[in-house]
């Protein structure tokens, strides 16, 4: 809308474009706030996926020295036979 046409309004139709204004503001604002309510939960679920991650990094890396220290054993053990 132009400032030609907003100056042509009267009073009321001022005040019903102002309160379609404030509706969609307050629509597109609750919008906002839920979008970020997602990403607060889509970051803390990557927090937990990334723990998650890195406890089955740390077991494996046990894991993986347990076998090579069995390994170790057993080729000490077979070379003492």
């Amino acid at each position: 809308m132009t400032d030609k046409e907003l100056h042509k309004l009267n009073r009321t139709e001022l005040l019903e474009l102002l309160v379609a204004v404030k509706k969609e503001l307050d629509r597109a604002n609750g919008e906002i706030e839920l979008l970020k309510a997602q990403i607060a939960d889509k970051a803390d679920a990557e927090k937990e996926y990334s723990g998650t991650l890195l406890r089955m990094s740390k077991q494996l890396d046990g894991l993986c020295s347990a076998m090579n220290i069995q390994l170790a054993v057993e080729e000490e053990i077979g070379s003492d036979e």
